[in-house]
């Protein structure tokens, strides 16, 4: 025979009675079972739907970005955050080229350059092939997009993309190449012939020929990055420009940092050696 329980209300519906035992205190609280179902089944969604409200707010239009979006920005870590892109990612033919477009486009919008994104793409570039060759060649051309357009954007941005495209051309699992820096119009920069890059453009090389100083390991590791530069003469000859009159008035003194001078020096030497060369081949 069947015994039910008689319960005196509609457990996952109406409200307990104040001295219903998994009720919690006071009259007409509702039961801890109901709320903790009503948690556990939209807890995930309740936490994404702000996410995703921003996300629609910043103009990613398309459910896939919105997605992307939520995953990046709902982790709990920089790992956490690379096992959520690459399952969204994965959902979609241009996943994998959508995830890497919102990496970026979340990087630039931090207050100061965060080294969570960067952490996301080593670990990305990292994975077995052929996804970590996916990951690290759509990397690429999202830094290719985002230099095309830097002219435009505002300081805080500017030095947050300078410090991933940094960190994607010293990290080993993206070797994305120093030579993408061909692709920023100069013709939108300040400065004029014979004189370093200015506004904008400036800075952003500025900052990102000092942070690769300071991630390269060493002098030798410095002159192999500048290397892809000597294909292109004017890109050369601009990045040379840069690195006198911008970068080297703020290197503190060769006392405090010898490593950091001899880095520099081994750059600046590569980069003025593969110059006069080519103006002796002209």
């Amino acid at each position: 025979a069947e015994h039910p329980l008689a319960v005196p209300f509609k457990y996952l519906e109406d409200e307990a009675p104040s001295n219903w035992p998994l009720g919690a205190p006071g009259a007409g609280a509702k039961s801890r079972l109901g709320a903790t179902r009503k948690g556990s089944s939209t807890g995930s969604a309740a936490g994404a739907e702000p996410l995703r409200a921003l996300a629609i707010q910043q103009r990613l239009s398309t459910e896939l970005r919105q997605s992307l979006f939520v995953a990046v920005m709902g982790a709990e870590d920089f790992e956490h955050a690379a096992e959520r892109l690459s399952h969204v990612a994965l959902t979609a033919k241009a996943g994998v080229a959508e995830a890497c477009l919102i990496l970026f486009h979340c990087a630039i919008r931090e207050k100061v350059p965060n080294p969570f994104y960067e952490h996301i793409c080593e670990v990305l570039c990292s994975r077995p092939a052929p996804w970590g060759k996916k990951f690290s060649h759509c990397l690429k051309r999202a830094a290719v997009q985002h230099l095309q357009q830097a002219h435009t954007y505002g300081l805080r941005a500017t030095v947050a993309l300078a410090e991933l495209i940094a960190a994607l051309i010293t990290c080993p699992a993206s070797a994305v190449p120093l030579a993408i820096v061909r692709f920023v119009r100069f013709g939108e920069a300040g400065g004029g012939a014979g004189k370093a890059v200015g506004g904008v453009l400036g800075l952003l090389l500025r900052h990102m020929a000092e942070s690769l100083l300071k991630r390269s390991a060493d002098a030798d590791a410095a002159a192999a990055i500048f290397e892809p530069l000597t294909k292109y003469e004017d890109v050369r000859e601009g990045l040379l420009l840069v690195v006198d009159g911008l970068v080297k008035p703020r290197l503190p003194p060769k006392a405090e940092e010898p490593l950091l001078w001899e880095k520099f020096r081994a750059a600046r030497r590569k980069l003025a050696t593969l110059a006069t060369v080519a103006k002796d081949q002209a």
